[in-house]
């Protein structure tokens, strides 16, 4: 698996050589933009799989060989210009020694930063096993995720990444998921920031500087959702409108990268959006007002409308699951807060409150970097040539992150990828401007005071945590081999949905509360997923408060009959270890997760004593709705 994440890695360049010569006419990019470009083309092209119901391990595999097929050809077509550049650059590192040995060290922490991550057990038992394990599960095993309007993690995500993790799920199984994210993303983002550093002219120590910034600094990863993959996206993002800012845009050519671009971000998570959004319309206006061109306006409107286009598939996957082409821009649809006000996805205090919840965004030691960053190059009015690029990055990230800084303790993490690509874009520009500094005396000094102090506050906010997460690198790998030799849940669990399956009549819909559903054959049963029951559920809503009843009167109105329920371990949500949510003081939309999950969870255990269990093994019960518990028909019939 070390190796598929390099040949994945390799099959993304590939297929980002195609697109330029198709968009471009010739390829001029290098590697690393290549391989960002043939991400986001990946995932266009799994949104087309999903919405044909097309995705499959052949249909992978073709595509990934393809991928490499088209990276061997161009390599190639320019081999004696590689040769002769990897001489030059070779020859350019013997005369460098110190350079030479930062750069081997930087490679040593980025190969063991890979392993690390290769192989993993270690996830989120609510938010990765009850929903972002299932979505790839399903679209390997039945072509597509499929509907699951009970799932509320179906609802808040596009499926973008689940089609990157049903890539790995296509030879391995879940224990592998952290290949993609942030596993072979951690390469991709390192050559991307050189990228960046070869883009401002700016030195190799700053490029390497950087990057072990980037290594050193864990993301505030919660589960398996885009992070890494999405920082990969924005700095591919930026590569792509910083090489259009002096080639007129390149008219209609740019505009379509663009939007391939900021489309594959979109649906790997859509709390991607308003920064990618904000990020290329800033960029577009700026170059607008540069140029005094009103054609830029047609180019950004073009890029708006491809970049829907691209989304189309999967935003019509999500529509026809869960009633919104894309939450909450363009409608709630099944989420809780359509009928429920208290599930809305943030908190509604006094203005006093989120005034200083804002405050705490802004002074976060974490952001205060890129705002001085960004105001060191605005004072010094520097970067004229692509500031647009510069400046557009800064504000969507920032803008993004104060406009959920005051309702969200998540803000930070949501915000990640945006926040941290954009520090570190900024930091590569700032130290080429203080190389740039022509100025004598202690005036050559002022410029280098914001790239000093954002580099303290770094090292101050990040030092201890970033010294642990390195010196644990031998551990790490050392638990991802002996992780690899494992069975994972291919023993008990997987044999215990086996047998749970074998009672539910064929093609049956079952509603499933479990600890681990992503172990289930999909293939012969309609298998829904409630990972936090009420945060989606089809018109009227699901019911709650009022009793098993209701609730089963409910699910047999919407076709649901069978209902299967890990009541020994509660679904991993027992009420011992999460009754601490319900606290008055607990963020709302936690607590009002969990105050549904239970009741619903309170439902079905009572269910267990009125309904026929036709499987019971002492750890999941499966519940026939349409049967009492003494063999009588009970009304269950959908309305």
């Amino acid at each position: 698996m070390f190796v598929f994440g390099i040949l994945l890695l390799a099959s993304w360049a590939g297929w980002g050589v195609a697109v330029e010569k198709l968009v471009l006419g010739k390829p001029t990019a290098d590697r690393a933009l290549h391989g960002g470009w043939g991400m986001a083309f990946t995932v266009l092209v799994g949104g087309i799989l999903n919405l044909v119901v097309a995705i499959g391990p052949t249909v992978i595999h073709l595509f990934l060989g393809a991928g490499l097929a088209l990276l061997a050809w161009d390599c190639w077509g320019r081999r004696r210009q590689a040769w002769s550049l990897l001489r030059q650059r070779a020859g350019w590192l013997r005369s460098r020694p110190l350079l030479t040995l930062a750069v081997l060290v930087l490679g040593g922490l980025l190969v063991a930063s890979y392993a690390a991550k290769v192989c993993s057990k270690r996830y989120n038992f609510h938010d990765d096993f009850q929903g972002y394990f299932v979505f790839p599960a399903k679209m390997i095993q039945t072509g597509a995720m499929g509907p699951d309007p009970f799932c509320e993690a179906r609802l808040l995500s596009l499926g973008g990444m689940s089609f990157l993790q049903a890539i790995v799920l296509s030879v391995a199984d879940a224990r592998y998921f952290r290949l993609v994210e942030p596993g072979v993303a951690l390469p991709l983002a390192v050559a991307l920031l050189f990228g960046v550093a070869r883009d401002a002219r700016a030195s190799p120590w700053v490029a390497v500087l950087v990057a072990f910034l980037f290594l050193a600094v864990r993301p505030p990863s919660a589960n398996a959702a885009s992070l890494v993959t999405g920082l990969v996206l924005f700095l591919t993002l930026f590569r792509t409108l910083w090489r259009l800012r002096g080639s007129g845009g390149l008219g209609p050519r740019g505009a379509i990268l663009v939007a391939l671009v900021g489309s594959a971000l979109c649906a790997l998570k859509t709390t991607h959006v308003p920064a990618c959004a904000l990020m290329v319309v800033g960029a577009y206006l700026l170059r607008a007002r540069q140029e005094r061109s009103r054609a830029v306006v047609g180019e950004l409107l073009l890029a708006g409308a491809l970049t829907l286009t691209f989304m189309a598939p999967w935003m019509v996957a999500s529509y026809d699951s869960n009633g919104t082409l894309l939450y909450p821009i363009l409608g709630r649809g099944f989420h809780g807060s359509a009928y429920e006000g208290e599930w809305v996805p943030y908190e509604s205090p006094s203005l006093a409150h989120r005034a200083g919840q804002l405050w705490s965004g802004v002074t976060d030691l974490k952001v205060v970097p890129l705002w001085i960053l960004a105001g060191g190059l605005l004072l010094q009015r520097r970067c004229r040539v692509g500031q647009g690029s510069l400046a557009s990055f800064s504000l969507a990230a920032l803008v993004s992150f104060l406009a959920l800084a005051g309702i969200h303790p998540g803000a930070y993490r949501y915000s990640w990828a945006a926040l941290w690509a954009a520090t570190l874009t900024l930091l590569v520009f700032s130290c080429r401007e203080v190389a740039l500094e022509r100025r004598e005396g202690w005036s050559r000094v002022w410029p280098a005071v914001p790239v000093l102090l954002a580099l303290g506050i770094l090292t101050l906010e990040h030092g201890a945590a970033a010294r642990r997460h390195l010196t644990r690198k031998p551990a790490q790998i050392e638990r991802a081999v002996r992780d690899s030799l494992s069975p994972f849940f291919k023993g008990g669990a997987a044999r215990t949905g086996e047998r749970m399956l074998e009672a539910v009549p064929e093609g049956a819909v079952l509603l499933a509360r479990l600890r681990y559903p992503f172990v289930l054959d999909f293939t012969r049963h309609t298998i829904l997923v409630a990972n936090y029951p009420g945060g989606s559920s089809p018109p009227p809503g699901m019911p709650f408060f009022q009793g098993a009843e209701p609730l089963a009167h409910y699910l047999c109105g919407h076709s649901v009959r069978y209902v299967a329920y890990s009541y020994r371990k509660e679904a991993n949500f027992p009420r011992r270890l999460h009754e601490d949510r319900l606290d008055p003081g607990t963020f709302s939309w936690t607590r009002t997760q969990a105050i549904h999950a239970l009741d619903f969870q309170d439902n079905l255990t009572e269910l267990g004593q009125t309904r026929r269990r036709i499987f019971d093994n002492g750890d999941i019960f499966v519940l026939d709705l349409g049967v009492s518990e003494t063999g009588d028909e009970v009304g269950c019939e959908p309305t």
